[in-house]
C-alpha cells in the first residue's frame, strides 16, 4: 500500500490540534526499567497486551492452493527470468527471488487526509485505525480494529501544530509528534502502552537529527521522512560532516544513531525524490527518463548498489518511482512487473493520491481516473472488472475484507482542494472537473467515514465504532 504525509495548514473541523509536548530525557519503552514523559489514556481490557492484539495469526490463502511465495522458492535459483516491456523487447529481470517475504518490509509512519480518521494501517492481517473526538477538556484518540472493535483510548496534552503520524511496528503502536523546543519545533518519537493507554515519549529528535523530507510535488511536500525496518528507524539527515546520508536510530539501544553511508551512494539529489521501499535487508527505488525506466537495489549490509531492471516505456517523462513487491509481482508506477517473467502490465495503480492501490495474496485493488473501484485477479492480470458503481477516494484491503472512503463531490471538486493541489490537479485533464460552488466548511465529512464491502462489490456497509 502507499502512504504520505500532507503538511497544509486547513482551518477544517476534522484537523485535530493538539499543544506542546515539553521535551524530557527518557529512555526507550524498551528497556526493563523505563522512565518517560507519559499521558493517561484507559484500555478497553484490563488484560489487553501488545501481543494479544497485534498478534501473529493464520491468514487462510482464499484459492486454497499453492502460495505465490512457494512458486517463488521453486524457481528462485534458476536462471534470471526474462521481462518482456511494453515495445516487445526482452529485458532480465536480477532479483533474489529466494529472499522475497511480503511480511518482511518498512513500515512508514503515515496520516490520513480528511474525516474523523485520522490514521489507518493493515497489519498482519487486521485493519487498524485511529479516530478522534470531543471530550470536555479536550480530543480524545480511539485506537480501533477491524469492523470498529475499541482496542484503547488515548489523549495528550494540546498542540501548536496539526500534524501526527502513527504506524504500528513490531507489535508495537509507535507515533511521531511535533512539539516545540524554545524557538524550534522538533519530533518526538512516542509509543502507546495498550495496557494503560498511556503515551510515553521514548526519543526527541535534535536539530543535528532533523530527517529532510524525501518527497515533494506541486504545492503540496509530502514527508516520508522515518522507515521502521528490523530493530532500526531509517532517515535521510546529516552525519557528523554534515553530509546528507542514510542514519539509523536503533530501538532496542536506547535510539543509538549510526551512518549506514552517504546518500549519494544509493541515489543523487537529481533522483532523490519518492519513497524507498524496504525489503529483505536492502532497498528498492527507481527512476525514468525519458522512455527508459530503470529499478534499483541498495544492499543494507554491504552498501552496494545494484541495477535489477532496465526497461523502456511508452510514456515519456522524467521522475523518481515507487516501488512495492511482493511474493508474485514488482509494482511500479502505472507498471505490474512479474517477478518469475512475463509481460509487463500497465495499469494506473498509483494515478491518485493517497491509498488508491492495495493488494492482498489474491486480488489487485485500484482507483482509476474517476475514483472507481477495479479488482484484478492476481493468477490473470487481464482480468480486471469495475466492482462497484461508487466512486472512492480510498482504498485498503485484508485477506478478507475492503475498506473504503467515499469520493466527496463537494470537496474534491471545490475550488478550495485544486488550489492546494496545485499543478497536480490542474495537470491532470482526465479528471474533468465540474466545479461546485462550496466552501471547505461544506463539505460531508460523514461522506468519507468508512466503509466495508465484499470482494465482489456487494455489501457496502458503514462501520459503526464501538462506544
Amino acid at each position: 500500500m502507499r502512504l504520505f504525509k500532507v503538511v497544509v495548514t486547513l482551518n477544517l473541523t476534522f484537523l485535530v490540534s493538539i499543544v506542546c509536548l515539553t521535551a524530557c530525557g527518557i529512555k526507550s519503552e524498551l528497556e526493563k526499567s523505563p522512565a518517560p514523559s507519559s499521558i493517561s489514556g484507559s484500555a478497553v481490557s484490563e488484560n489487553a497486551t501488545s501481543e494479544n492484539i497485534f498478534g501473529e495469526e493464520d491468514i487462510t490463502k482464499q484459492d486454497g492452493g499453492k502460495t505465490d511465495s512457494e512458486d517463488t522458492a521453486k524457481g528462485a535459483k534458476s536462471k534470471p527470468p526474462t521481462i518482456i516491456d511494453e515495445r516487445g523487447e526482452k529485458c532480465t529481470l536480477k532479483l533474489d527471488r529466494s529472499s522475497i517475504d511480503a511480511d518482511d518490509v518498512g513500515t512508514i509512519p503515515s496520516s490520513c487526509w480528511f474525516g474523523d480518521v485520522i490514521w489507518n494501517q493493515v497489519y498482519k492481517n487486521h485493519f487498524y485505525y485511529v479516530c478522534y473526538e470531543w471530550a470536555d477538556d479536550g480530543y480524545e484518540y480511539i485506537l480501533y480494529k477491524d469492523r470498529g472493535e475499541k482496542l484503547v483510548t488515548f489523549r495528550f496534552p494540546y498542540y501548536s501544530s496539526d500534524d501526527i503520524d502513527i504506524c504500528i511496528y513490531n507489535n508495537r503502536f509507535y507515533l511521531v509528534l511535533p512539539g516545540v523546543d524554545g524557538q524550534h519545533i522538533r519530533e518526538r518519537i512516542g509509543t502507546l502502552n495498550l495496557n494503560t493507554g498511556e503515551v510515553s515519549m521514548v526519543h526527541n529528535v535534535t536539530d543535528f537529527e532533523k530527517s529532510y523530507p524525501l518527497w515533494s510535488r506541486g504545492n503540496f511536500n509530502y514527508y516520508d521522512s522515518y522507515i521502521f525496518y528490523g530493530d532500526k528507524i531509517y532517515f535521510v539527515g546529516n552525519d557528523k560532516n554534515f553530509k546528507r546520508s542514510l542514519i539509523t536510530w536503533n530501538i532496542a539501544e536506547n535510539f543509538e544513531r549510526q551512518t549506514v553511508c552517504n546518500y549519494d551512494k544509493i541515489r543523487k539529489d537529481q533522483d532523490s525524490t519518492g519513497n524507498l521501499f524496504f525489503m529483505n535487508h536492502k532497498i528498492y527505488y527507481g527512476v525514468q527518463k525519458g522512455q527508459e525506466m530503470k529499478l534499483y537495489c541498495f544492499d543494507l549490509e554491504n552498501c552496494k548498489k545494484e541495477l535489477i531492471l532496465s526497461f523502456h516505456c511508452k510514456k515519456e517523462r522524467n521522475v523518481s518511482i515507487d516501488v512495492q513487491m511482493d511474493e508474485s509481482y514488482l509494482y511500479c508506477e502505472d507498471y505490474i512487473i512479474p517477478i518469475n517473467g512475463g509481460k509487463i502490465v500497465n495499469k494506473p495503480l498509483q494515478y491518485l493520491s493517497g491509498d488508491s492501490f492495495v493488494h492482498n495474496s489474491k486480488y489487485i485493488f485500484y482507483l482509476d481516473t474517476k475514483y472507481k473501484l477495479h479488482r484484478v485477479d492476481k493468477k490473470d492480470l487481464q482480468k480486471d472488472k469495475v466492482i462497484s458503481n461508487k466512486k472512492f477516494f480510498s482504498v485498503n484491503c485484508t485477506e478478507n475484507d475492503l475498506y473504503l472512503k467515499k469520493y466527496d463531490k463537494k470537496w474534491f471538486e471545490a475550488d478550495f482542494y485544486k488550489s492546494l493541489m496545485g499543478d497536480y490537479a490542474e495537470g491532470e485533464k482526465e479528471f474533468n472537473y465540474d466545479i461546485d460552488d462550496c466552501t471547505a466548511d461544506e463539505v460531508d465529512n460523514e461522506e468519507m467515514d468508512l466503509y466495508t464491502m465484499d470482494f465482489d462489490g456487494t455489501n457496502l456497509e458503514k462501520i459503526e465504532n464501538e462506544e
